[in-house]
């Protein structure tokens, strides 16, 4: 592959290379994707089961109208709940950093023009196996902290409006921490955006992958207020999670009509499909999501790139390394 000119690029050229490289590459990284979806899937399912009731929205819906009786329903079921729930949401996140970092490694020197093999990706992934951990550990204690500051101002209202027996004041309160967690979360996507490309590319330990992705993703790359690294984050992001929610919802088609046979979609717990119809429509829904998931991969890499271009002259970098 010819490597491209690298510079500067525009918003709406990110998103061209990001879509362009997809389409010539998205099918050496299919298998890589489908068999993270695959074990994604297993790992979901064997929550469940262990979970027992409570682990699936249809099991949710009738513990809740069974807690509406009696309340010591719910407070029996919740501790297990929260902490499958958790443990499970733990290990998905940091099954999707390993495969990020497994797939980018492969992807920047295809996008550079130099020759790559998946197998190296994954293999590399394997071998910084420590820091990633380190690095979600950290990240998600970082999380943790800046979600607690958040939801304080929303906690002492909703404090308040119990002491003052105020309704509109507890109305407010949950609005605020509905904006707040709003907020967090797009923080929290923001923030540790590049931490994939981050750990292919980049010899860093945990901490310096922390500080690396802070330092990648904060300020500016140019005037106004388009010029904002954030800014211009957000709103590829959006892009680029717009076209995944998508084909998300069309491949979903399937699981929505059966769930509607057998069922009601307003109401789960009105009827189960049987496991012989809904896990083949399910595995459609994981190969079809298999397809478009390097897309995201890909505009990481070309945005990662592009701040190194501005900020670090890595295109001077590579003429230099290549003249030598």
């Amino acid at each position: 592959m010819t490597a491209p000119a690298l510079r500067p690029m525009a918003l709406g050229e990110i998103v061209d290379r990001s879509a362009t490289f997809w389409r010539a590459h998205w099918r050496r990284l299919y298998p890589l994707f489908f068999g993270f979806n695959v074990l994604q899937y297993a790992a979901l399912k064997g929550g469940q089961a262990l979970m027992g009731q409570g682990s699936s929205l249809t099991e949710l819906v009738t513990m809740l109208r069974s807690a509406a009786q009696n309340p010591d329903v719910l407070r029996e079921r919740t501790p297990t709940m929260l902490v499958g729930t958790t443990a499970v949401l733990l290990l998905l996140m940091f099954g999707t950093l390993f495969v990020t970092t497994a797939a980018a490694h492969w992807v920047l020197p295809t996008f550079l023009g130099e020759p790559a093999k998946l197998v190296d990706g994954v293999k590399h992934a394997g071998r910084r196996f420590g820091t990633l951990v380190g690095l979600f550990f950290i990240a998600a204690a970082w999380a943790l902290v800046v979600f607690v500051l958040t939801q304080l101002p929303a906690l002492g209202l909703s404090v308040a409006a119990g002491l003052l027996a105020s309704p509109a004041l507890l109305i407010v309160g949950m609005l605020l921490m509905a904006l707040t967690m709003l907020g967090w979360m797009m923080w929290f996507f923001l923030r540790f955006a590049l931490w994939g490309p981050v750990v292919a590319a980049e010899a860093v330990g945990p901490l310096g992958a922390f500080r690396r992705t802070g330092a990648l993703t904060s300020g500016r790359v140019g005037p106004g207020l388009m010029g904002l690294v954030k800014m211009r984050l957000m709103i590829l992001i959006t892009v680029v999670a717009m076209l995944l929610l998508l084909i998300s919802l069309i491949s979903s088609v399937p699981v929505l009509v059966l769930q509607g046979m057998y069922g009601n979609l307003l109401d789960p717990a009105a009827g189960e499909v049987p496991a012989v119809l809904l896990v083949p429509a399910e595995l459609l829904n994981l190969a079809a999501g298999a397809v478009m998931y390097p897309l995201y991969v890909a505009f990481q890499v070309i945005f990662y790139v592009d701040l190194r271009v501005r900020r670090e002259g890595l295109d001077l970098e590579l003429q230099l390394k290549a003249a030598a």
